[in-house]
């Protein structure tokens, strides 16, 4: 909102200038006067990003019923996490996913080449100790035809939390 109300002020103080060229010294002092007053609005008031900066760790969080719907463009992993930590909410989750061509359906990760990977992020509120469902989009573009199996491999790279 304070964003707003300073764009209509430089927006009436420009059609102040403008229509009426006689009030431009006083049109101009106003501008000074409204820019020290939201400066000052925005230097005093604590940004809210500082308070949701906090971070869970990896390992404080349990992902479940992990699924994908594949598109010609897009991947949707769905599933659900759960929030194991006692102090924040969660409030998004990166992940990157990435493509492989494994030879077997159990053969090990290293053993499988990777022909796609994107990183993509899930924006789900979880307060502590409860699951909530999740969805991430990612596009991977161009993969080439898979000569064996084609299988998911995911990692959690970075979460946003609210301390509480």
């Amino acid at each position: 909102m304070p964003i707003a109300l300073m764009f209509f002020a430089l927006a009436l103080t420009v059609a102040v200038l403008w229509r009426f060229p006689e009030y431009r010294l006083g049109a101009i002092g106003a501008l000074v006067v409204i820019a020290g007053v939201f400066g000052t609005y925005f230097y005093v008031s604590e940004p809210t990003e500082t308070t949701q900066n906090a971070a869970i760790d990896p390992d404080k969080l349990a992902l479940r019923d992990v699924d994908f719907l594949v598109d010609p463009r897009f991947i949707t992993m769905l599933g659900q996490v759960q929030n194991l930590a006692d102090n924040a909410n969660l409030l998004e989750m990166s992940l990157e996913l990435r493509a492989l061509d494994c030879p077997q359906s159990d053969s090990p990760v290293v053993e499988c080449i990777v022909i796609g990977d994107d990183e993509g992020t899930a924006r789900v509120t979880v307060p502590p100790q409860q699951l909530r469902a999740f969805r991430a989009v990612f596009m991977l573009r161009n993969l080439p035809e898979v000569s064996g199996v084609l299988r998911w491999n995911y990692t959690l790279v970075s979460t946003r939390a609210q301390p509480l």
